[in-house]
């Protein structure tokens, strides 16, 4: 297939064009207060668990703003909080230079065997197995586009 093509098909172009849109508005759209929260809720996990008004006050909103924005969402801040550590602990997990004891103190568990359980519930395996199979690079997409894009809460807006 050397050969170049010499005139420019104008119907091509409309099918690609057509089948490009249809792609991207298939894409789930990001949420910049879902992002922001994101971040905040990661900085606030180091070595505790972030409250509500903790996170709001690093928002820069009230404690019943952030509510409202959750509620508008169709989204818990404790299931977010939840999500939030369980992607940071699996991505520290395939960082095979810490220790898992380290990684669960980390997160605020004074205990090995509470990490370990929450991190059964959260992938369904032991630490050692999680890691162990985990090959591939650190970082998952964050779980609340997965969240927005099964439907369970509404369509993202900005606020």
């Amino acid at each position: 297939m050397a050969t170049a093509v010499r005139q420019p098909d104008a119907a091509l172009l409309t099918v690609l064009q057509q089948h490009a849109e249809q792609l991207l508005a298939a894409l789930p759209r990001r949420d910049p207060f879902l992002d922001e929260l994101q971040g905040s809720l990661s900085a606030l996990l180091r070595g505790r668990s972030p409250t509500l008004a903790a996170t709001a006050l690093r928002l820069g909103v009230s404690v019943r703003t952030l509510q409202r924005r959750l509620e508008e969402r169709g989204l818990h801040f404790q299931q977010l909080l939840d999500e939030t550590r369980a992607m940071l602990a699996r991505d520290h997990l395939r960082n095979r230079s810490l220790r898992i004891t380290d990684v669960a103190m980390l997160f605020g568990y004074s205990e090995q065997s509470a990490f370990d359980c929450a991190i059964r519930r959260w992938t369904g395996q032991t630490p050692e197995d999680f890691r162990h199979e985990s090959r591939g690079p650190a970082g998952m997409p964050f779980p609340w586009s997965r969240v927005i894009a099964q439907g369970l809460g509404p369509s993202p807006r900005s606020t």
